[in-house]
C-alpha cells in the first residue's frame, strides 16, 4: 500500500470522526455556530494541508472525542445512521426530528433532556431553534397545532357571527359560514390527530411483540399488500382502545359515552356531507346531474 493511499485512507476516517462527533452535538442541542465553524475549518484542513504526523494525532485526537461523547450521553447509534442524520439535517434548513428517534440512538434519552420522559414519540423537535443557546428546545406536536388551528376558527366565527346579526353584513355572514365549516373540519382533523399520535407512540414503543394485524390497524398501513389500510373513525376509537388497555371489549362505546354518540351520530354525517360529496342518478331520466 502506497503512502499516499494510506494517508487518503487516513484522511476520510478523520473526516469521518469529525462528522460523527459534529452530529452528536446537534442531537444533543450542543452544536452552536461557533463549533459549527471550527469543526468545518479542521475537516478542510484534513482534507488539504496536513502530513501523515499530522493525521496520525488528528485521528488520535478525534477518536478519543468520539467515545467520549459517546459515553457521556450513552449513544448507540451507528457512525453511519449519525452520518445520514447529519447530511439530512445540514441539507434542510427546516429539518424536525422525531422524539421516537433519540430513543433509537440513545440508551437514554434523558441523559440529552429530563423531558423526553413527558414528550410523545411522534412529537417533532426543532434542532436548529434560535433559542437553543438558553436552553429551550421547540416541540411540534400536530395535535396541539389543529387545536389552536380549530380554536381561532371557531372565535373567529363568533366574532364574525356578532358582526352579522349587529349589521346584517352579508360579508360577515360568509365569513361565519366559512370559519365555523372550516372549525368542524379542524376538530376532526385534532381528534384523527390524538389518535393518530396515540396509535403510533404504543407503535413503536410495542413493535418487537405485536403480531402483523395489530401493525395494521395502528398504521394504517398492510404489510402483506404493501398498501394502505385505513380505517374508519368509529373503528379507530374502538380498536384502539381494545389494543391499548389489552381488553377485549372497549370501554367507551356509544351506549355509555354521549359524546361519543354525538360525535359518531351527528359529528360525522356532518363531516361527510361537505367532504364526501355523491353523485346522484336521476331515475326520471337516465342522466346524470
Amino acid at each position: 500500500m502506497s503512502i499516499q493511499f494510506a494517508s487518503e485512507k487516513l484522511r476520510k476516517k478523520i473526516v469521518f470522526l469529525i462528522c460523527e462527533y459534529k452530529a452528536i452535538l446537534a442531537l444533543t442541542f450542543n452544536l452552536k455556530p461557533e463549533d459549527v465553524e471550527k469543526l468545518d475549518g479542521t475537516r478542510d484542513r484534513v482534507i488539504r494541508q496536513s502530513t501523515r504526523k499530522e493525521l496520525d494525532s488528528l485521528m488520535r485526537h478525534w477518536t478519543g472525542e468520539v467515545k467520549r461523547i459517546r459515553q457521556t450521553y450513552k449513544v448507540c447509534a451507528s457512525p453511519e445512521s449519525l452520518a445520514a442524520f447529519l447530511a439530512k439535517y445540514e441539507d434542510n434548513p427546516d429539518y424536525l426530528l422525531e422524539v421516537g428517534a433519540y430513543f433509537k440512538a440513545f440508551e437514554d434519552p434523558s441523559l440529552v433532556s429530563p423531558q423526553f420522559a413527558e414528550w410523545p414519540r411522534h412529537a417533532k423537535i426543532d434542532l436548529k431553534s434560535p433559542h437553543l443557546d438558553r436552553g429551550f428546545v421547540e416541540i411540534h406536536v400536530i395535535e396541539a397545532e389543529m387545536f389552536e388551528s380549530m380554536a381561532a376558527m371557531f372565535n373567529d366565527a363568533r366574532k364574525y357571527h356578532e358582526q352579522y346579526k349587529a349589521s346584517g353584513d352579508k360579508t360577515a355572514a360568509k365569513y361565519t359560514v366559512a370559519l365555523y365549516r372550516g372549525s368542524i373540519f379542524a376538530a376532526f382533523g385534532l381528534l384523527e390527530c390524538f389518535l393518530n399520535g396515540v396509535a403510533y407512540d404504543y407503535f413503536v414503543i410495542h413493535e418487537p411483540t405485536l403480531d402483523d394485524d395489530i401493525k395494521s390497524i395502528l398504521t394504517d398501513w398492510d404489510s402483506v399488500k404493501n398498501r394502505p389500510r385505513y380505517l374508519q373513525l368509529k373503528d379507530k376509537i374502538s380498536k384502539y382502545q381494545t389494543i391499548l388497555l389489552g381488553q377485549k371489549h372497549a370501554p367507551l362505546q356509544p351506549t355509555n359515552c354521549p359524546e361519543l354518540k354525538y360525535l359518531l351520530d351527528q359529528g360525522v354525517p356532518l363531516r361527510d356531507a361537505h367532504v364526501l360529496v355523491r353523485v346522484r342518478r336521476s331515475r326520471a331520466r337516465n342522466n346524470w346531474f
